[in-house]
This record gives structure tokens, sequence and C-alpha cells, in this order.
């Protein structure tokens, strides 16, 4: 690994993408708490900290999405909660999506929604992290096969993040896959750091989007 700073990573996605999953396999260890239904979601983030190799690595799991069944300001709520947990920001933002399925208009809305909350320059933090990739495998199917013909705003999202994703197996039995698989996150989390002059996303910035998403109301002079 190029660096050794410390590195702080927000998860994000829907339920059922393995997102928690995702994050169990950073730190290697089963800490987060899988869910595959909406019932009982709450605001509550989750942080826990791993050592990789001399490095610190801390990642928050955030509440899981639910297909726009929460309302726009408690999916903010839950998300600035989480952020609170890390008060120096965190290094990259890890969308989790699947290949269990085709991109839909649900993700879609999933994208736009996270681009209200986050801010219009979110992507700068994002890295896109592919669940479930074992599937690919068994089919004969690479992760660039499975992308093509992804709809357009997947890929100006993608685009926007210059392109960082990783494939995660987070079932896969070899340990070597699986390091390699956390190795080839960190170093796109890297990238971030690099691409933003190590400037982490902070609350303060999650504020000012909150803010442009909901400007005050100018009152009428007298």
């Amino acid at each position: 690994m190029e660096s050794k700073k410390p590195l702080s990573l927000l998860l994000v996605g829907k339920i059922g993408t393995g997102k928690s999953s995702t994050g169990n396999s950073i730190i290697q260890r089963s800490s987060f708490v899988s869910k595959r239904s909406c019932k009982g979601v709450t605001v509550a983030g989750q942080l826990e900290t791993s050592n990789l190799d001399g490095r610190s690595i801390s990642v928050i799991d955030t509440p899981g999405m639910c297909d726009g069944t929460l309302p726009l300001d408690d999916l903010r709520n839950a998300f600035r909660v989480s952020l609170q947990l890390s008060p120096s920001g965190v290094s990259a933002i890890i969308l989790v999506l699947s290949v269990n399925t085709r991109i839909s208009d649900e993700e879609i809305q999933l994208f736009q929604e996270l681009g209200t909350i986050f801010g219009r320059d979110w992507a700068r933090w994002l890295v896109v992290v592919w669940t479930h990739v074992d599937q690919l495998t068994d089919d004969g199917t690479t992760l660039e096969e499975f992308l093509e013909g992804s709809p357009r705003q997947l890929l100006q999202l993608m685009t926007a993040a210059g392109g960082r994703s990783v494939a995660f197996d987070n079932r896969a039995a070899d340990s070597s896959v699986k390091l390699k698989q956390i190795s080839l996150l960190l170093a796109e989390a890297d990238k971030v750091l690099r691409n933003n002059d190590d400037e982490p996303y902070t609350s303060e910035m999650f504020d000012a989007a909150t803010l442009a998403a909901n400007p005050p109301l100018k009152r009428n002079p007298a």
C-alpha cells in the first residue's frame, strides 16, 4: 500500500446489497449486522475500527435505504448521525451495489437521493463496490460485461467518480482473495484522498448540502 495514513470509509446502499457484509469483510470480523428487510430500520450508524498491516481503517455502516419508503428528511438525518461518528470526516463514501439485479428505477432514484443528501460534488469522494460477483463468475460473465448497456445515470455517476469501483465477493473462502479485494478498495480510497488533497468529506459539507437543498425562505420586505 502506498500510504499508511488512517482511512475512514462511510458505507451507503440499499438493504440487501451486502453493504454490512462488505463492512465485515473490510474489518475482517463479523461486527455489522446484515438485514434483508426494511422492518425495524433505525437511524443509528455503527463505527468499527480495524488494523491492516499497521494501518488504521475505520468503517461506518449506515442504515440501509429502503426503496423510497423512508422520507428524504429521515434518510438525511440517518446519514448526519452516522457522519458524526467520525468528527474529522470520512476519507471516502462507499456506495454498495449488487450484481444480483440489473440497475432499476429504484437504484436511479437512490443515486438522485444521495446526490441531494450529500451534495452535487459528492462523487469526488465516491467509490462503488459491486457485491455478489461470485454469481458473475458462476455465469461466466465479467463485471465489464454486466455493466454493458447500464442506464445513463449509472454511467454518469461512475464517470463523475473517476471510474473508481471494486468487485467484492463477501463469501470468498480463500483468504488471499479477501485480502486482495480489500487492498484494491483501499487503493481506490487512497486515490480519493490524493485527488482531494487529503480533504475528507465532513459534517460541515453535509450541512452545506442540506442548506443548498432546503434554502431558507426569503421574507418579503415590509
